[in-house]
């Protein structure tokens, strides 16, 4: 599967490692560019999952998203509305989205943002990230845990189970599907 992840902190690369560990491909973008700078074709990982993992990095969200079969948004707060808001005009219409970590009403808002240009694509919501992770260096991070489940959410609410069956094909943990959106957030 082709997965596209916007956010290149810890989070974003760790999860990136897990993926490609898993038999997925891997496109990495950094909103700021700043994430990524230093990654070249490779990531090296060490602690719960180690070794190397081929990552292509994309220069603007529009390249990043083309092609993707599912795109993962881990963000910080701050700088999720400033993402969405990017990421909307570009996403196919259709492909899933996973907000890992869920912040508070970001799936609505992204839901709502799909709806005004006339486009629909399932948000699922993590409560938590897959993993545990801290950036060692430009092109290196450090993956400290997997966590043991995930509940993840979703608009609209009935996309859950699916979502939680991509999200385990995409990072190999279980996710636990919740009833709606706000018990991701809480």
């Amino acid at each position: 599967m082709r997965l596209s992840i916007l956010g290149a902190g810890a989070v974003g690369p760790a999860a990136a490692v897990l993926a490609v560990s898993r038999g997925h491909a891997v496109t990495l973008w950094s909103p700021r560019g700043g994430g990524t700078h230093g990654i070249g074709a490779t990531l090296t990982a060490e602690g719960a999952v180690a070794g190397t993992a081929q990552v292509n990095v994309a220069v603007d969200v529009a390249r990043a998203v083309t092609g993707a079969e599912a795109v993962l948004i881990c963000v910080p707060p701050h700088a999720l509305g400033p993402v969405l808001r990017r990421v909307v005009p570009v996403l196919p219409d259709g492909v899933p989205v996973l907000l890992a970590p869920s912040h508070s009403l970001a799936p609505l808002l992204l839901d709502r943002l799909l709806a005004t240009r006339g486009a629909r694509a399932p948000v699922g919501a993590m409560a938590v990230p897959p993993v545990h992770a801290a950036r060692t260096g430009p092109d290196r991070v450090r993956i400290a845990a997997l966590r043991d489940r995930v509940e993840i959410a979703a608009v609209p609410a009935a996309e859950a189970p699916a979502l939680a069956r991509l999200s385990a094909t995409l990072f190999g943990i279980p996710f636990v599907p919740l009833a709606d959106a706000l018990g991701a957030a809480l």
